[in-house]
């Protein structure tokens, strides 16, 4: 499934459990087949992202329906995602709680396969002091979305040419560029996957929301205007 499909969808299982009240949940882990840069919901593309360099490499850049910053995705990049009830969870209303929660799920889940992570800044996952892991949510009102991703065999080289230093950082980055700052996971990605599986207690699966999906990506993910500036004709 193309990137820009996933991003809709991720949004599509947000619109779902909240037409049914929070009552779905859902996880589920996937991977772009391409390199592709994601923004986030309020992120300044020019700020963020080398646009000239993603122009000459043929590199899409997509917006997500969560904020956080810019991230390159591809091949060797693990993206998981939940969609949590609000009533079954009440904490996840503050955020601060929300990251740490769900945070030390996965690094239980990393450390059930080999390496060792902590959480590190606001919504990363650190190994050894270096960036494994960015997270971004969504809060409705009956649920909450929170994805992100878990490098295992990625490009550091792409995501240092196509992403520009952030205009904010958490303090343990201490001004590191991308390839000096991130690092791979030395794990096997199917692996991660059940072991993120039993953590989140996701053993049964539903059909995607199909229809809502298709009606986004033709109504919103498909409109060059909601990439490029974050707005949408409605």
């Amino acid at each position: 499934m193309p990137c820009l499909w996933q991003l809709a969808l991720e949004e599509a299982l947000l619109e779902d459990a909240e037409a049914n009240r929070g009552a779905h949940q859902w996880f589920r882990v996937w991977e772009s087949d391409e390199p592709v840069v994601v923004v986030g919901r309020a992120g300044r593309l020019e700020s963020e992202v080398d646009l000239a360099r993603c122009q000459r490499d043929g590199v899409p850049v997509l917006r997500r329906c969560t904020g956080g910053g810019a991230v390159v995705l591809g091949p060797g990049c693990l993206v998981y995602s939940l969609v949590l009830s609000l009533e079954a969870h009440p904490f996840l209303h503050d955020v601060g709680i929300a990251h740490r929660w769900v945070l030390q799920r996965v690094a239980e889940a990393v450390a059930a396969c080999g390496p060792s992570v902590e959480p590190a800044g606001i919504s990363d996952l650190a190994c050894s002091g270096r960036k494994v892991s960015g997270n971004a949510m969504k809060i409705a009102q009956y649920s909450v979305l929170y994805h992100g991703t878990l490098l295992w065999n990625a490009s550091l080289d792409e995501m240092a040419r196509w992403l520009r230093h952030p205009p904010k950082e958490p303090d343990y980055r201490a001004g590191r560029s991308h390839s000096q700052f991130l690092t791979n996971l030395a794990i096997d990605p199917h692996r991660l996957s059940r072991s993120l599986a039993r953590v989140f207690g996701a053993d049964k699966e539903r059909d995607w929301p199909e229809e809502r999906t298709r009606h986004l990506v033709e109504q919103k993910y498909s409109q060059a205007s909601w990439h490029q500036t974050g707005r949408w004709k409605r």
